[in-house]
């Protein structure tokens, strides 16, 4: 009877026995681990050592912060200076090389030029800098040669009354940098777009390099000009694709439209045509027009 009871009661099955040999382990594994937490050293900190650190890292934010009468003049500041406002060194980099290539700012505004300066740095800037009077700028302003500089014989640059005129569809950059407000950088980007876009038409296209704005053409309006003869066209009916979709008023959309509007109707009659049927199919089409021939 009690060997029936037993079997009836303490029999385990293959599953059971599995089970309870887990949960065994397991109790023995958070023994194990419990015992050796309980045994583990408590920490002891310093608080001597952490109220010495903590000191003299306030006394090192203090030793950087600025003094209240802290003004710079934003044309005539220097590396050291810069870096007390604790700007990025590439920002502060592209600051002095912009100074050392003849770069002027009219004003504070104007420092949106230095690549990397955005409109968070701006803010910090403009708490300290100021920009000098035109008056006292030309009282220390250095004597400059009068002798103008020799140009290439390829380019068109017309000298009247020591005034300098550039043509800028074959300006260089050397001829770029006498304008207001460009400097080498500016220069080269100018020549770039120039070279994909084929030239310009207007000097107004100038704003549509990175960087150059209205400003800085219409303070140099009267020493820019443009020979539209020297505009690289393109022949309209015999261009592919892929070299239309180059042109920066052209998308890659619209130059397949124009393929398949040739290849549907035939070549077109004329410059006049083109444009009259281009505005079907392009948003630039008053800009583009200037770009093709037959």
């Amino acid at each position: 009877m009690f060997k029936k009871w037993m079997k009836t009661w303490l029999y385990y099955i293959r599953s059971d026995k599995i089970g309870t040999w887990i949960l065994l382990c397991f109790f023995a594994v958070v023994l194990v681990i419990h015992s050796l937490m309980s045994n583990k050293s408590p920490v002891i900190v310093d608080n001597e050592k952490f109220e010495k650190d903590y000191h003299l890292f306030m006394e090192m934010i203090k030793e950087q912060e600025l003094p209240d009468n802290f003004r710079f003049e934003i044309n005539n500041v220097g590396r050291d200076t810069l870096k007390l406002l604790k700007l990025p060194a590439y920002v502060i980099k592209n600051w002095l090389n912009y100074k050392s290539k003849g770069g002027y700012f009219s004003d504070i505004s104007d420092l949106k030029r230095i690549y990397g300066m955005n409109d968070s740095l701006l803010t910090i800037v403009k708490q300290y800098a100021f920009v000098e009077t035109k008056t006292k700028r030309e009282i220390n302003k250095p004597k400059i040669s009068k002798e103008l500089p020799k140009f290439k014989a390829k380019s068109k640059v017309k000298i009247h009354q020591k005034k300098i005129r550039i043509e800028i569809n074959s300006a260089d950059s050397s001829e770029l940098v006498l304008l207001k407000g460009i400097g080498p950088v500016y220069a080269k980007r100018i020549m770039k777009y120039r070279k994909i876009l084929g030239g310009f038409y207007s000097v107004d296209q100038l704003q549509e390099v990175y960087g150059v704005t209205k400003e800085v053409i219409v303070k140099n309006e009267h020493q820019i000009w443009v020979d539209t003869t020297a505009i690289r066209k393109i022949n309209i009916n015999f261009v592919s694709e892929w070299e239309l979709k180059k042109h920066p008023y052209i998308s890659k959309e619209e130059a397949r439209n124009i393929v398949l509007y040739r290849s549907k109707n035939g070549k077109f009659g004329s410059v006049k045509t083109f444009n009259a049927d281009s505005s079907l199919f392009l948003k630039r089409a008053a800009q583009f027009i200037h770009y093709v021939t037959l």
